[in-house]
Parts: structure tokens; C-alpha cells; sequence
């Protein structure tokens, strides 16, 4: 099987009404065939779904067009977040230190892609938003 990892980029330039061409809506009819078929698994990251924040009231329309459009992709599997950056990058470090018995999953099917927050320093983000 094939993972395609489509970024916060190729969303916006296949959902944007007045990028639409002819090529980009056989593309995403393409895409979502792909998706239908299990042959290709898309996956998102937190990275793309960060990125899709609404930063404008006038963007709100693009952002739920581009949600949904990663929704359609990424639902035929369940799941298919991959893992937060930081874990990712702790993975390399210890893979490249040697000390890695078998390559971590880049999938986290429990959908636990953002970072962990360590209880401390919630509790601090907290008190910093009350005084």
C-alpha cells in the first residue's frame, strides 16, 4: 500500500473556488478514487490541521473547505494521524545515537498527534492566562 502525505499547501490549491480548474477537480476526483480503493492511505499531521486555522473572519469558508477535503482523504482508514513532531524528532535522535531496537510507528492510531503538554506546564500556561 502507498501513504500519501498531501501538505496544508496542496489542500488550499485543491479546495480554493478560485484556484478551481478543470485539472484540479480531476485530481481531487482522482485523489478521492485513490482513497476509496485502499490502494493509497492518506494521512495528516498536526502540522496541516495547524495550518488550516482560520486567521480571518473571510478565510473561514477556505478552512472548512479545506478541513472537509482532508476529512474525505483521511476517513477511509480511520485514523491516520502521524505522530506529533516532537516525538518524531525524539525518535531520530535516539535512532541516531544507536540506541533504537526497531523504527517507531509514524502512525499514531490512538490520534494523539499533538505534542504532550507536561501537567506542569499546563498548570503554568494557566496561572499566566489569570493574572
Amino acid at each position: 500500500m502507498i501513504t500519501c502525505y498531501l501538505d496544508s499547501q496542496d489542500y488550499s490549491s485543491l479546495t480554493d473556488p478560485r484556484a478551481r480548474t478543470a485539472d484540479r477537480i480531476e485530481i481531487r476526483n482522482t485523489l478521492h478514487e485513490l482513497a476509496r480503493s485502499k490502494r493509497v492511505t492518506f494521512s495528516v499531521s498536526a502540522t496541516a490541521v495547524c495550518e488550516g486555522v482560520v486567521l480571518t473572519p473571510n478565510a473561514a469558508h477556505l478552512a472548512e473547505l479545506k478541513a472537509e477535503f482532508l476529512c474525505e482523504l483521511c476517513e477511509f482508514f480511520g485514523s491516520n494521524a502521524l505522530v506529533s513532531f516532537g516525538r518524531l524528532i525524539q525518535a531520530e535522535v535516539v535512532a541516531l545515537a544507536g540506541r533504537c531496537e526497531r523504527p517507531i510507528d509514524m502512525f499514531d492510531p490512538q490520534g494523539m498527534w499533538f505534542p504532550r503538554i507536561p501537567v506542569e506546564m499546563q498548570e503554568h500556561m494557566i496561572r499566566s492566562r489569570e493574572a
